[in-house]
C-alpha cells in the first residue's frame, strides 16, 4: 500500500529548513576560501590575479575584499553570507514545492 502523496509531502515539512542550513554552511565555509582564491591575501592583492584585473578596472567591492583578505572576516560578513546561502539552498525547494506540488488534487490555497 501507498500513502496519500498529500501525507508523504506532509511528512517532508524540513527539506526546505535543511537545504537552507545546507547552504548556509556551504556559504560560511567558501566564503573565504573564494576570497583567497581571486587574489586577496594578507599581503595584499597578488600581482596578475583576478583580485588584480578587478583593481584595475574599477570594480565596486575591491576595496572591502582585500580588507576580508588581509584581516580575515568579520562577523558582519559571515552572518551575510549564511544568510545568503540559506536563502540560496532553501528558495529553490519552496519554489518547487510551490509550483509542482505532489498532488495536483489538493486545494491550491494549501500548496505550501
Amino acid at each position: 500500500m501507498s500513502a496519500n502523496p498529500q501525507t508523504q509531502n506532509q511528512r517532508r515539512w524540513w527539506i526546505p529548513y535543511a537545504a537552507g542550513a545546507a547552504g548556509a554552511g556551504v556559504a560560511i565555509a567558501a566564503f573565504p576560501v573564494a576570497v583567497g582564491l581571486l587574489g586577496f591575501g594578507a599581503g595584499g592583492i597578488a600581482a596578475g590575479s583576478t583580485a588584480a584585473g578587478m583593481m584595475s578596472t574599477g570594480v565596486w567591492g575591491v576595496a572591502a575584499l582585500q580588507s576580508i583578505g588581509a584581516a580575515g572576516v568579520g562577523s558582519t560578513s559571515v552572518i551575510l553570507s549564511g544568510v545568503a546561502g540559506a536563502a540560496a539552498g532553501a528558495s529553490p525547494v519552496a519554489l518547487y514545492r510551490r509550483w509542482w506540488p505532489v498532488s495536483s488534487n489538493r486545494d491550491p490555497k494549501s500548496r505550501l
